[in-house]
């Protein structure tokens, strides 16, 4: 194996030799691409990559005309994109594709200008791969590290903003695979660690609080400053079974100013309306400004037989006021004198 990869680098070194620039057309890539013998020839190249054979693999590339190894090259590392898959051989050649610049120059020409740029940009995408990969690593140490409760989160995620949103992140990608234990630990810090308060964002909050059904995590939740995680969380909720506990954990979502909106709407959307979301949204309607943000989306919801039955059994004047003045004509009871 040692002699194979020697090999190899003696190989590799050779091309990452500086070349001189040559000019191509897309036009000439484009007839190189569709070539049918190329097609053909790429099909054979594929299985060395799934077979980590790199040597062999840098053999039949050097084999090839200049341009059509190129072409071949950018091929093959789209090819590495779909299979996601890596291992250390993998990992080394698209590190070296990475370093690789390509000698193929296009010139576009314009109104009163010249432009010359790369005519392959495979070496980006082989540093892309390389980014995802170690982003993996850091997941799956990441995960371990949770399973065996010698993860805390605090520590963790110490650094810039954007350190701490990228492994933030890595926490949310790795919720899902935990164990239930995991979780609970998970939880826990939150319960007991003042410093998970000042998190960037709520990204880990809202996908645990969703994973464990802790009302401790949602009361949180709901009290930090509402961004796109917490109103995803109300939209989630809104399409799930409507029992109890979601039920009051979108009531629960109201107190929050800026998130009591999106939370009417979540509630209303219940077809039919649970009983106890009734009962909180009856009082509700008993303001004057909350009923103006809760009866439109009962109206778009559906839900104006229930505004007929208030409109009947209400004693509130300035609710059976708003009511009528919502509801089409056809649809008010007729008064009853008694």
């Amino acid at each position: 194996m040692l002699r194979r990869w020697c090999a190899l680098s003696l190989l590799i070194a050779s091309v990452l030799q500086p070349v001189s620039a040559l000019e191509v057309t897309e036009a000439k890539i484009q007839h190189v691409q569709t070539m049918p013998q190329f097609v053909a020839h790429i099909e054979t190249l594929k299985p060395y990559y799934d077979h980590s054979d790199f040597q062999s693999l840098e053999i039949l590339l050097d084999q090839l005309p200049a341009l059509t190894q190129e072409v071949a090259r950018s091929q093959l590392i789209q090819y590495a994109s779909e299979v996601r898959q890596f291992n250390s051989a993998r990992i080394a050649w698209l590190t070296i594709q990475a370093e690789r610049q390509s000698p193929f120059t296009i010139t576009e020409q314009g109104d009163g200008y010249t432009v010359q740029r790369m005519a392959f940009f495979y070496s980006n995408q082989a540093n892309g791969l390389l980014r995802e990969w170690k982003k993996e690593l850091i997941s799956q140490h990441a995960t371990v590290q949770l399973e065996q409760g010698q993860l805390t989160l605090s520590e963790w995620l110490k650094g810039d903003l954007e350190q701490q949103q990228k492994r933030s992140q890595v926490i949310v990608r790795a919720i899902p695979q935990l164990s239930d234990s995991a979780i609970d630990v998970l939880v826990e810090q939150f319960h007991s660690d003042p410093q998970l308060i000042w998190l960037p964002d709520n990204s880990i909050l809202a996908a645990l609080a969703a994973y464990s059904d802790d009302s401790k995590l949602y009361d949180l939740l709901w009290r930090r400053r509402t961004d796109q995680y917490s109103l995803a969380e109300i939209q989630r909720l809104s399409s799930t079974p409507a029992s109890d506990f979601v039920v009051s954990q979108l009531i629960a979502a109201t107190s929050n100013p800026s998130l009591k909106e999106p939370a009417y709407r979540a509630l209303t959307s219940f077809n039919p309306l649970p009983e106890m979301a009734k009962s909180f949204l009856q009082i509700q309607l008993g303001d004057q400004i909350e009923r103006s943000l809760i009866t439109p989306y009962l109206m778009k919801q559906g839900h104006d037989h229930w505004l007929q039955q208030l409109l009947a059994i209400s004693t509130d004047p300035d609710l059976i006021t708003h009511i009528k003045e919502i509801l089409p004509t056809g649809q008010i009871p007729p008064i009853t004198h008694k």
